[in-house]
């Protein structure tokens, strides 16, 4: 298929199966997201050979609006995106920060008074080591393995 509207088409029949929607309701419930699913719906009739990758990308958008309006008249209120894109923001931009003080500090010349080296340590994330477990020889555990009795 070439035609967006023949696509829609296809997917609108395929999405009028209840046993797909009551699929698609548990993937919301259980924390999928809209796009995700709606990407991953695409994607599997691209590789089955009904469309084009660039076919799927311009239908995307009706389709997940479809699939939403759908999983609302269930009840179900699925997530645009599982992505945190204020986080990923923030994230980026002290990234960008702690770049900056260490070019800061790599072209100072010694007359630094110290404060881009404490700039640095306070933007650095903590990490913190999990402690070692102890290792103790552990019993096969294979169906084939020989326990004692």
């Amino acid at each position: 298929m070439v035609e967006p509207d023949k696509i829609l088409e296809h997917y609108v029949k395929k999405l009028s199966d209840d046993e797909l929607l009551q699929d698609l309701a548990l993937v919301f419930e259980l924390g999928g997201d809209l796009r995700s699913t709606t990407e991953a719906m695409l994607l599997i009739g691209t590789q089955q050979g009904l469309h084009t990758v660039e076919a799927g990308m311009i239908v995307a958008e009706t389709v997940g609006t479809y699939i939403k309006l759908l999983m609302n008249d269930m009840g179900v209120n699925p997530k645009e995106t599982n992505r945190d894109l204020a986080k990923e923001s923030t994230d980026r931009e002290n990234k960008r920060i702690q770049l900056l003080i260490k070019n800061a500090i790599e072209s100072d010349d010694g007359t630094s008074s110290g404060v881009l080296e404490e700039m640095q340590e306070a933007a650095e994330p903590a990490m913190e080591m999990p402690e070692p477990k102890e290792e103790t020889e552990a019993e096969p555990m294979g169906l084939m393995s020989r326990g004692t009795e």
